[in-house]
């Protein structure tokens, strides 16, 4: 039984048609398939036969069908044991011969007779109504072009002067005059330098005849509120002078680090003048003990209240041409 099953595939492999197969294919993995399709791995001779060329992204299928005529098909290069049979199908077909169809002979029928030509009919146009012209909408307007924003002033020094009234716990009123600059450019903050001195003023603790005057240096800063809030903020740091005197004479002398707020509001009376109404509230940094013959060491508070006025004067505007 065996030999007559290797006999029987002898002869299909021998009546088969030869496919050669790219290098790198392996006839195992095509025997079913070639088999199905009535192909068999082999090498090309004078008869029909199949050639798988292997190129760069697809194969070419060459046949040399039972006529002798040879053809070539594109294909994918196969991966599955389905592509290899499907290949394989599509060579067996490209086996068969082309036979041109017979020639048909065509009989023409005879043309129909000419119909009768019908009468003209006359037609009358009907009158034309002209429309008017549809009006024509006017040019949009022009945009208007767009305003710059104006430019930020250039920083500017502005002096200010003011006077106030002054208020210790531990002398009588005495007014108070300061000068200071301050450097306006990019709102809110302004920084700000100033000197002030204040008028004699008793001391009624000690004795009518002792008498005390201030002079101050500092720095710092405004801060100018937004709309709708119209008051400016500042902030300073400095040193105090603190003189004592006795019937004319010094008698003692005393610097003192002092630190100040201040709360104004900016009312503009002019084209470059700008009044500024305030109360500045001043600690100090220790207390100052005073001695003397007939009454020991005094000690002095460390607060003030100054209630006064200032006037700030604005840079001249550039002139528009």
């Amino acid at each position: 039984m065996t030999l007559v099953l290797l006999l029987l595939a002898a002869a299909q492999a021998a009546s088969a048609v030869p496919v050669r197969l790219p290098p790198q294919e392996r006839a195992a993995d095509w025997q079913e398939a070639l088999a199905i399709a009535g192909l068999a791995v082999g090498v090309p001779g004078e008869g029909p036969w199949v050639e798988l060329v292997p190129g760069t992204g697809t194969w070419t299928v060459r046949v040399r069908d039972l006529a002798g005529v040879v053809h070539d098909a594109r294909v994918q290069p196969p991966v599955t044991e389905q592509d290899r049979e499907d290949l394989a199908m599509l060579a067996a077909s490209l086996l068969q011969p082309v036979v041109a169809p017979k020639p048909v002979k065509v009989v023409t029928p005879p043309p129909p007779p000419p119909k009768p030509k019908p009468k003209p009919v006359v037609v009358e146009p009907a009158p034309v109504v002209s429309s008017p012209p549809e009006p024509v909408p006017p040019p949009p307007a022009p945009e208007p072009e767009p305003v710059p924003e104006p430019a930020p002033p250039p920083p500017s020094f502005q002096p200010r002067v003011g006077a106030a009234a002054e208020v210790r716990p531990w002398s009588n009123p005495n007014g108070v005059f300061w000068a200071e600059v301050q450097l306006v450019g990019q709102p809110p903050i302004r920084p700000a330098v100033g000197l002030s001195l204040t008028t004699l003023a008793d001391l009624p603790q000690i004795s009518d005849d002792v008498r005390y005057w201030s002079g101050e240096l500092w720095a710092g800063a405004w801060y100018a509120a937004p709309a709708p809030l119209r008051f400016d903020f500042g902030v300073t740091a400095g040193v105090a002078m603190r003189s004592f005197l006795k019937d004319g004479a010094p008698i003692g002398l005393a610097w003192i680090p002092v630190v100040s707020t201040r709360v104004e509001v900016p009312i503009q009376a002019g084209p470059r003048l700008v009044v500024e109404p305030g109360v500045h509230l001043q600690l100090d940094a220790r207390e100052v003990d005073l001695r003397s013959e007939e009454d020991g060491t005094t000690r002095f508070g460390d607060w003030s209240v100054r209630t006064g006025i200032a006037f700030r004067l604005l840079p001249e505007s550039p002139s528009k041409e």
